[in-house]
Parts: C-alpha cells; sequence; structure tokens
C-alpha cells in the first residue's frame, strides 16, 4: 500500500497529472465551445465576414472594389473564411465549424507556449483559467474576427517566444504576424514590437529575416489591391495623423443617425465591463507587473527577455483597444460598448505574461508597490461592481434587510424586514434610480474587501508555517484575487453575464432549414434588396443571386444626404439610393421585426406578391423570420 501512495505521489507530483488535468480542461472548454456554436444566434459582423468573403472569393467582387461590399477592415479578415466557405460549402455550418476548429487552436497554442514557458502545471492552469470563462469562450464559437485574429496572435508567439528557437519557427512566427496585421489593421503593431523582439533575442540578422517574412505578406497583400487597400488605414488612423490617406477616405461633411458621442459614464461602465468578461487575463496582466521580479530571480535572460516583450505587448494592445473600444474611433463607429469584444483579440497574451512572472518564484516586493496592488484590487472589484448595474441592481434594491431605528443605542431589530433600497433611502437620502448605481458598486467594493481579508488570513497561515517560503502579502493578495475571480468567471457575477447573443434554440438548424426552403424560392440571378436584420448569414444560401452591396453593413454606414455617386463608390449608401434601388429591386428580404407601415405602403399588392415562406425565427425572437416579396 505504502508503494502504492508512493507511486501516486510521483505520478501528481510530475507532469503526467499537470497534462491530464490539461486535457481535463480541454474537454470543458470544447464542450461548452459547440454547445455555444449551436446556441449563439448569428450577428450581423458575423453575417457579412462570412458572406462578403464568399462574394470576395469567388469573384462576385473584390476587396476594397469601387462600387463593392464596405471594405473597411482587413482582406484577410473576409478572405479567410470567404475561402472556408467556397471550399467545404456555404452556409452557416461551415462557418460555425471553422469557428470551433479556430477556437481550439487558440487553446492548443496557449496550452504550448505556457508550458514553455512555465511549465506543465501552469500551463494546465492556462488551460481552465479559459475554459472557466464563458464569455471568451462565446466570442471564440462565432464565425467572427475575434477567434481568428486570437489564433493568428498565439501561434505567432508560440513560434517566436522563449529563445532557442529554430530559425523556420522563428520566421513563420514574423510572417504569422504579417498576416495578422492584415486579418485586422489594429493588430499591426505586433510585427514591429515583435521584430525588435528578435532582434534583442537573436540578433540583427534573424531578425531581419523575420521581419523581411512579415513585411513580405504585408507587401504581398497590399500589391494584390493597391491602392484601394488604403481604405483600411484610411478606416482606421484619424485624419490628423495621415491627412495624404484623405483621397481614400469617405466623403467629408455627413452626418449619420448611428454617429453618437460617447458619455463618460458609459465609457466608465464599458472599461470595467471589459475587466467582468476578461478577468483573469486583464486583472492578472496588469497588476502583476507591479510585482514585476528583480534581475537575479530570473533564471536565464532569454525569459526576462520574453516577459518583457509580452509586457510591452499586452501593454500597448490594451491602450489602443481602450481607445478604439470606448468610442473614439470612426472605425469602430464611434462604438462606446466595444472595448470588451476587443479584448478577445488578445486577451490570452495577459495569461502568458502571469504565467511568466510568477513562474520565476520571486516573492518580496516593496511596500509601495503591494499598497498600490491592494488600491487598484479594490477599485477593479468596485469597478466591475459598478458595471453590473443592468444584472444585479433591481434584485440588491429589493433584498430584504432587518428594519432598524438607532440600532446603535438601542442594539435592537424592529419586526418584520424591508427592501434595501428604502434602508438606503432612510439613511443616506438616495432614491432609485440614483441607488440602482450605488448598491451593485457597494457590492463590488465589499467583495474586494471580503478577498482581500481571505488573503490576510492565507498570509497569517503561511508565516506561521516556517516550511513554506515567506512572500509579501501584495503577492499573496494579488494571488488570491485572481484565484477567486477565475472560479467565479462562470458566474453572472463576471464572464457568465455575457449573454448579449444567446439564444434558446439550435441557430444552425434554423438556419440550415430556412437556407433551403429560401432559395427554391429566390432563384440564381435575382436582384434583391436586403433588409434582413442581424441574419445576414441566410444569404450564404442564395448562390448567383445579385445584390446591392453597400446593405450588407445595414445602417453602419447610411449617411444622411451626400452625392450618390461618391458614396455608392466607397460602399455606402443613402436615402437616395435607397429610393432607387428599391425601385429596381425584383425580390425583397425583410425580417418581419423591420416590416414597417412604410414597407406596407411600398410593397403594394398589386403590383408585389408575397411568397409563402417558413416563419423560422432566425434571430431568437419570434419576430425575426423573414417576409419574401417578388415583383408582379
Amino acid at each position: 500500500m505504502k508503494a502504492v501512495f508512493s507511486r501516486f505521489g510521483k505520478f501528481l507530483a510530475g507532469d503526467a497529472a499537470a497534462h491530464l488535468l490539461a486535457v481535463g480542461g480541454a474537454v470543458v472548454y470544447l464542450v461548452q465551445t459547440v454547445s455555444y456554436a449551436l446556441t449563439q444566434k448569428s450577428m450581423l459582423d458575423e453575417g457579412f465576414y462570412l458572406y462578403k468573403g464568399l462574394l470576395f472569393a469567388t469573384g462576385v467582387y473584390r476587396p476594397f472594389q469601387d462600387y463593392g461590399p464596405w471594405t473597411h477592415k482587413a482582406p484577410l479578415a473576409y478572405l479567410i473564411p470567404g475561402y472556408v466557405q467556397a471550399w467545404f460549402g456555404p452556409g452557416l455550418l461551415t462557418g460555425r465549424v471553422f469557428a470551433v476548429l479556430v477556437s481550439l487552436l487558440v487553446l492548443l497554442a496557449v496550452w504550448l507556449t505556457a508550458r514553455r514557458l512555465g511549465g506543465a502545471r501552469w500551463a494546465a492552469a492556462a488551460v481552465w483559467a479559459m475554459a472557466l470563462n464563458p464569455a471568451l469562450i462565446k466570442y471564440y464559437a462565432i464565425a467572427s474576427v475575434e477567434g481568428l485574429v486570437a489564433c493568428l496572435l498565439l501561434w505567432a508567439l508560440y513560434l517566436t517566444l522563449g529563445g532557442g528557437r529554430p530559425a523556420w519557427q522563428v520566421i513563420l512566427g514574423a510572417a504569422l504576424a504579417g498576416a495578422l496585421a492584415m486579418t485586422r489593421q489594429n493588430m499591426m503593431i505586433v510585427l514591429p514590437l515583435l521584430a525588435l523582439y528578435l532582434w534583442w533575442e537573436y540578433g540583427w540578422r534573424r531578425a531581419a529575416w523575420a521581419a523581411a517574412a512579415g513585411l513580405g505578406v504585408l507587401a504581398i497583400l497590399h500589391a494584390a489591391y493597391w491602392p484601394g487597400v488604403l481604405r483600411m488605414w484610411a478606416a482606421a488612423v484619424p485624419a490628423s495623423l495621415a491627412p495624404f490617406l484623405d483621397p481614400w477616405r469617405p466623403p467629408r461633411g455627413l452626418s449619420a443617425d448611428w454617429i453618437i458621442r460617447p458619455q463618460f459614464l458609459e465609457q466608465v461602465v464599458s472599461f470595467f465591463s471589459g475587466f467582468r468578461f476578461h478577468f483573469t487575463a486583464l486583472t492578472g496582466g496588469l497588476l502583476a507587473l507591479l510585482f514585476w521580479p528583480p534581475r537575479r530571480a530570473w533564471a536565464d535572460s532569454s525569459r526576462r527577455r520574453a516577459a518583457v516583450f509580452l509586457a510591452v505587448l499586452f501593454l500597448s494592445l490594451t491602450a489602443l483597444h481602450l481607445w478604439l473600444g470606448l468610442g473614439y474611433s470612426e472605425s469602430n463607429n464611434y462604438n462606446v460598448w466595444g472595448y470588451k469584444y476587443y479584448l478577445a483579440f488578445f486577451a490570452p497574451v495577459g495569461l502568458l505574461l502571469v504565467i511568466l512572472l510568477a513562474s520565476t518564484g520571486a516573492r518580496v516586493f516593496p511596500v509601495w508597490r503591494q499598497a498600490l496592488a491592494v488600491v487598484l484590487m479594490l477599485i477593479v472589484a468596485t469597478g466591475i461592481g459598478y458595471s453590473s448595474y443592468e444584472t444585479f441592481a433591481f434584485f440588491l434594491a429589493y433584498l430584504p434587510v432587518p428594519r432598524v431605528q438607532n440600532f446603535f443605542q438601542t442594539w435592537r431589530f424592529l419586526p418584520g424586514t424591508a427592501p434595501f433600497y428604502v434602508f438606503v433611502a432612510n439613511k443616506f437620502g438616495l432614491a432609485y434610480p440614483l441607488e440602482a448605481w450605488f448598491d451593485p458598486t457597494l457590492a463590488g467594493l465589499l467583495i474586494g474587501l471580503l478577498t482581500l481579508l481571505a488573503a490576510w488570513i492565507v498570509w497569517l497561515i503561511r508565516r506561521r508555517r516556517k516550511a513554506v517560503p515567506a512572500s509579501s502579502f501584495g503577492v499573496v493578495a494579488l494571488a488570491v484575487f485572481l484565484l477567486t475571480g477565475t472560479l467565479l468567471a462562470p458566474t453572472r457575477l463576471l464572464g457568465g453575464d455575457y449573454r448579449e447573443y444567446d439564444c434558446g434554440m439550435n441557430v444552425i438548424a434554423a438556419y440550415e432549414t430556412a437556407g433551403p426552403a429560401l432559395a427554391s424560392l429566390v432563384p440564381p440571378g435575382s436582384l434583391v434588396y436586403w433588409e434582413g436584420g442581424n441574419a445576414e448569414a441566410i444569404l450564404l444560401y442564395l448562390p448567383g443571386i445579385r445584390i446591392f452591396p453597400a446593405q450588407l453593413d445595414a445602417p453602419w454606414n447610411f449617411w444622411t444626404g451626400g452625392d450618390d455617386d461618391a458614396l455608392a463608390r466607397y460602399g455606402y449608401w443613402n436615402d437616395s439610393l435607397r429610393r432607387q434601388w428599391r425601385e429596381q429591386a425584383e425580390v425583397f428580404l425583410i425580417q418581419q421585426s423591420l416590416f414597417t407601415p412604410e414597407w406596407q405602403a411600398f410593397l403594394d399588392p398589386s403590383r408585389y406578391e408575397e411568397l409563402p415562406f417558413t416563419q423560422t425565427p432566425l434571430g431568437c425572437a419570434p419576430d425575426t423570420y423573414l417576409r419574401i416579396f417578388r415583383r408582379k
């Protein structure tokens, strides 16, 4: 029996147990990914990446073509999923299967890189950190660009990080970094930062070859789509910084309903939502920098150089996407809520950074760093509470609390209970709806304080155990904070509250049912007017139709006024073009929820007939089925 326990102990102490744990995490991740791929409703971005990509891959249009689809993102974002559609058959099923495979490749790259940087146990921890966060899995489970960008980034890092990499891996990694920039132009900073790191790690000769590979990918794709490709940079770089791109910018002096300047409080909510949905990666990646180990703690200089590179990369990407995602960029349609989505492009980098820093074993740090870390942890916890008001405000406001009057004088409770909002209103004068913000914010602060209290208890216990190496309180506090957040990630406190596209039905089955039925009613060659909302992926099932390509971005490229030809040339549209296209179209596809009285008046039964079609909802809500009208 003693021998059995001894062997079991050796098994747990070795890499085999860590690998087995990682496999378990991967299974949990895979099951969730498949489930979400089936049940997340299709959104506009997924639809236009798939459908525009199919049009580009089959030669109907070219990226950045005049009078073609609006192409304001890098070409590979469309071409990669487009060619997958062309090769394996168009449809949402193909897109989602591809998304699942890409998501698994992301997880594999994280595990392989984490194992190299921190060992098998840290690699297993990274897998579970991802498997426990449903928000990140949902981002990668649909055929939008987040998973594809993360996949290219993580494999580029795996091929280049850690020192001692073969030349072919370094060159291939840099080529992937070039492809990354041509998949999402806001990831362009990865290639120059990677080239600098490779110069530092390997010297100028290998760095030059690697940079040539990355720049070669950029040059080939720029040459293939020159000069229209400059439109993607014009969309991303402010005019004040690059006036030479003005000829490739949209017409100036236009207005649009979707241009809404961000409000500060909305930006605060959006900022802390990033911490909610990417807690371990973002909180760990930023706060771990306060505990940067001294030079003597690094086992070798290659690990230290890799850590510096990852830190600079993570901070740069976070800062850039903070600006893009809080409503300051035209390329993001001034969307103040984009930050949490953009973090999915690179969030696993934060996990790798935490692993590199933690695996050095450094434990003792100056008091000022510990104090700053504790303050920032409380700010993050409080901000998370503040940003969760929509989820918890009503629940907390009506939470029953004992009734009291002069409690600290009488030390007695009154009979019965009162809703918490009444207690707060009586004691602090905060009335609803102001209290709707106050309650979850206070709850977040209290959770942060309780977590720090638990960390203090752990720290005291560790101090009294002589066999355990001493650690600064700030290190223990951060470890407990991250562990608590990782374990709570599946709950509605954090990542479990990302439910924007949750659907109680098999979305793929709905599209696979409605798509062929729609194709039987809309023959190839039909000129189609599209007003189907977010269900754009249904167009994948209509081979050979003609469309008005500017409509594929719905309202996000629709302007008020302007010159019709100049707008259409750039891939935009306006009310004048809409009226013209209505008169030209032969078939109208309209989502029931968008079937307004204006449409009812326009589609006069004397001129148009409605074709019988299934009322299968394509957006989960009952009124998201399509109605089909044909010109008589």
